[in-house]
């Protein structure tokens, strides 16, 4: 099943990198070739909301991206310090979040107005 997910995220990206700073030095294309090897510029799929912070697997939460940025993006993440969150009316003090790296989808997938997968 989630192989068939990451091919239709591959293929509704265009094979294309869709971080905001790639870093490949070929640019943007994802090899196809790659795909399932153990490589620095394999495609892979990123979760623009990440799963720790609450985000799923829908279509509109992934998208293509080479290994070594989704890499960095989750370094970046990391790195980021602990912010308090104000907690709901009953319960407890004293969780703590990250700040989430996020992007409205537009800005991600251009012309995406809530299209349905």
């Amino acid at each position: 099943m989630w192989l068939k997910r990451q091919l239709a995220v591959y293929r509704r990206d265009g094979w294309q990198c869709q971080m905001p700073a790639c870093a490949c030095p070929e640019g943007r294309s994802l090899d196809q070739a790659l795909q399932g090897r153990n490589s620095q510029w394999a495609p892979s799929v990123d979760h623009i909301v990440p799963r720790s912070l609450g985000g799923d697997s829908s279509m509109r939460n992934l998208r293509a991206a080479h290994r070594w940025c989704n890499q960095l993006a989750s370094k970046n993440l990391q790195q980021q310090p602990m912010t308090p969150k104000r907690p709901k009316p009953g319960q407890r003090r004293g969780s703590y979040t990250r700040r989430a790296l996020t992007y409205p989808v537009s800005s991600v997938f251009p012309g995406d107005q809530g299209s349905r997968w």
